[in-house]
């Protein structure tokens, strides 16, 4: 399976570089991004499950957003620290994704990548990010990686299923332990994050949106449909 994507064109025309197609699973917690991350990258090796980015483009990639951090911090509220590590790490996915060239770089399956951390920005970042220059790199960023990402995968399911799944979870969570209205708030602040942040990257003519609902499913059947899905885009028109 060839798991690229080429805009076709004239013999003359400047073609853009093969690239792979770039797929991110978003969804509240324990909607069953893990599980179905996992499942995808065991049935086809051509899907790259996650993409592990080097501390060392981190310090690159933060250099290089100085300006953009002296910028958020005008007027000066206290240290974003958590914020700017948030928005490094996007800037370091991003040109992450934008080197990896050529058929053999396969389709990149992300649960941690430009919704997911857009979403954390919105649901976890101080009050004292809020201003003009945070606007514009919010504006740049959405641009950005509306013509980065190809697919994203919506997983939810109804609260009282994804209650569950938190309170059973080997893993800690810090709202497992919590009442059911302190988690359904919890869970409603992230779905509205995330449906701001996905109508935000298909409004700029973004990636296609496919919704799955995972109490109706086994994570093998969704898989299969995820992984047709793919090979259809790959396919092209």
């Amino acid at each position: 399976m060839i798991a690229t994507l080429e805009r076709s064109g004239p013999a003359s025309a400047v073609t853009e570089p093969v690239r792979p197609l770039v797929v991110e699973l978003a969804g509240p917690a324990a909607a069953g991004k893990t599980s179905l991350l996992l499942a995808l990258g065991a049935g086809d090796r051509t899907l790259r499950a996650g993409l592990r980015v080097p501390r060392q483009r981190h310090l690159a990639t933060a250099l290089t957003l100085a300006p953009t951090f002296v910028a958020l911090h005008r007027p000066f509220h206290g240290l974003l620290w958590k914020e700017m590590k948030r928005i490094t790490y996007l800037g370091s996915l991003y040109e992450l994704l934008r080197e990896r060239s050529g058929a053999s770089a396969g389709t990149v399956l992300l649960d941690e990548g430009a919704v997911y951390m857009l979403a954390r920005l919105e649901v976890l970042g101080a009050e004292g990010i809020r201003s003009a220059a945070y606007a514009t790199w919010w504006r740049a960023a959405i641009e950005a990686w509306s013509s980065t990402l190809d697919l994203i995968v919506w997983l939810d399911a109804p609260d009282p299923i994804l209650r569950d799944r938190l309170r059973r979870r080997a893993q800690s969570h810090p709202v497992k332990r919590l009442s059911d209205d302190a988690i359904d708030r919890f869970i409603a602040s992230y779905r509205d994050s995330y449906r701001h942040v996905i109508r935000s990257l298909m409004e700029a003519r973004g990636p296609r949106l496919l919704t799955v609902r995972t109490d109706r499913e086994d994570v093998e059947c969704i898989a299969r449909r995820l992984a047709a899905e793919v090979r259809d885009m790959e396919a092209g028109p």
